[in-house]
């Protein structure tokens, strides 16, 4: 005989947790990226936001038809050390937005020249947009493209253990007044005349922010802006330690 649970019969404690543990399944399929980074369930932070960049868009490595063994073997072959000095002039776009951040491109200043591009993903052919790309940086007299992508991500901690689990950013259901959360950013250096690209990868920022009910929204865009400042630092730093001569 089969035996069923009717709703009714479950206490109403348990009830509410099912509740919140399906809708938490349902939204953990999201991410939170950095070009629009709004909480989740409050006003979007840029409306405009239509996906990300593909990384093989940006380094030309897009197309039905793969390479070859000749053509892998003549790209080793001409492998060279990409060389960003300083005040070198860069072309920099943040995947995602319609121009990189205002903080991003601050830290850049104080090193390079630079020009924002849009970084929302092109309706145009793929396979043609890196070539298209470094043509647009080579007329205008631009040596590098700068192209980065982030995302956000929260930390939920094991009681008992005391580990602690990072996951996307994607509910707008935090279980805790303190809200730890980290951001990642990813970056490549590509060389215009050679096409010749560099990935950089900094350490993950992480920060813990206190709110309430009342106050979750705002603090949450407070501690996304702060994170965003020191992780941008950190990649420009990146930049200059390993490329600049």
């Amino acid at each position: 005989m089969t035996h069923t649970i009717e709703e009714a019969t479950l206490p109403g404690p348990i009830r509410t947790m099912i509740v919140f543990v399906m809708i938490a399944a349902l939204c953990s399929c999201a991410t939170r990226s950095i070009s629009d980074s709004g909480r989740p369930g409050a006003e979007r932070s840029n409306p405009y936001y239509a996906g990300e960049l593909n990384e093989m868009d940006v380094l030309g490595q897009t197309g039905e038809k793969p390479p070859s063994d000749a053509e892998i073997k003549q790209a080793i072959d001409r492998q060279h050390e990409i060389k960003l000095r300083k005040g070198s002039s860069l072309i920099v776009i943040q995947s995602g937005a319609l121009s990189p951040d205002e903080p991003m491109l601050d830290e850049l200043k104080n090193h390079f020249a630079v020009v924002p591009f849009s970084g929302v993903p092109s309706k145009q052919d793929p396979s043609q947009y890196s070539k298209r790309l470094r043509m647009a940086a080579a007329q205008g007299g631009y040596s590098h493209i700068l192209c980065y992508w982030g995302t956000l991500e929260t930390a939920t901690e094991d009681k008992a253990t005391k580990a602690l689990s990072w996951v996307p950013v994607a509910g707008a259901f935090i279980p805790d007044e303190a809200q730890r959360m980290r951001i990642r950013l990813k970056a490549a250096l590509i060389d215009v005349g050679s096409g010749g690209w560099k990935m950089i990868t900094p350490d993950p920022i992480d920060d813990s922010a206190l709110s309430s009910d009342l106050t979750r929204v705002k603090s949450d865009r407070k501690q996304v802006a702060e994170l965003k400042k020191r992780a941008y630092s950190t990649l420009v730093s990146e930049l200059s330690r390993y490329f600049t001569l």
